[in-house]
């Protein structure tokens, strides 16, 4: 008796049955690799957005917290501005009205005693004694030049290193050697807006003119809507209205939702940082 040989394949009608079953799968491993992309495009703004607002609260704390509380000129949720120290030293021997010779503190380095360079227009401050002949005044110029010049001794100490500082506007004669000298230059963090959003940037004001605004952080919400935050507190921890003077900082920084090609953006982020002002105040 003769077997029939075995079918080998499959026919249409398996064929047809499988179709669907096989659509069915790369539909749900399409979806599966959609919705992965999309989860991991929103991870990676939330982790591009909080790495950008902590570098700007790192930044702003990084200049402010060496500041004196008096250094402060401006706080709001728009513009933290402020009086940079660039030199510090001690006037030696007897200063003239248009040239101050500066012994460096103990704790910079007679080499290099400025945090940067100082710039023509600098502001100078140093100190003049009253007409009461008792008490002190602040006394303010701007700097001209600063170059290197034969060391001085101050309060009967061995020569130290020292430096020239050239005035570009005379002070008054009385100034008082011995005392601090500081010259500072304006800075100030801002939020601007450009066609991409709105930014937190820092200027400069050399040579009496802003630089160039350098994002520091961003695309942030509106200032309206809490782009940035400043709350300030004084050294009692009492509320200021202006923040002018101020001991301690609160700084809030707030991004916007981000569309990542998908139903869901990344949601807004919020992070919030503390500074505390730890200069000397006057």
């Amino acid at each position: 008796m003769r077997r029939t040989p075995r079918r080998r394949g499959h026919t249409l009608v398996e064929l047809l049955a499988a179709l669907p079953l096989a659509a069915l799968l790369l539909a749900l491993v399409a979806t599966s690799l959609v919705t992965t992309s999309q989860s991991a495009r929103r991870s990676e703004a939330d982790t591009r957005r909080a790495r950008e607002l902590r570098h700007a609260l790192a930044v702003l704390a990084a200049e402010l917290r060496p500041l004196p509380p008096h250094a402060l000129t401006h706080v709001s949720d728009t513009l933290l501005a402020f009086e940079a120290p660039r030199l510090v030293g001690l006037a030696c021997a007897q200063p003239t009205r248009a040239t101050l010779v500066l012994v460096p503190t103990p704790a910079a380095s007679a080499e290099r005693p400025w945090r940067t360079l100082p710039a023509t227009d600098d502001q100078v401050s140093a100190w003049g004694v009253a007409p009461d002949g008792r008490t002190l005044r602040p006394l303010v110029g701007a700097m001209a030049a600063l170059q290197r010049t034969d060391p001085c001794a101050l309060n009967r100490q061995p020569p130290h290193p020292a430096w020239r500082l050239d005035l570009r506007n005379p002070l008054p004669a009385d100034m008082a050697p011995g005392l601090p000298v500081s010259v500072t230059r304006p800075v100030r963090y801002r939020l601007y807006r450009t066609t991409d959003g709105w930014f937190l940037g820092r200027q400069a004001l050399v040579r009496r003119a802003w630089e160039t605004i350098q994002p520091v952080a961003g695309p942030l919400t509106a200032p309206g809507d809490g782009g940035m935050r400043v709350r300030a507190w004084d050294a009692q921890g009492t509320p200021l209205a202006d923040g002018r003077g101020a001991h301690h900082l609160q700084v809030t920084v707030h991004a916007p939702a981000e569309a990542t090609g998908g139903p869901r953006p990344a949601p807004p982020l919020t992070l919030t940082g503390a500074i505390t002002l730890r200069g000397p105040a006057q």
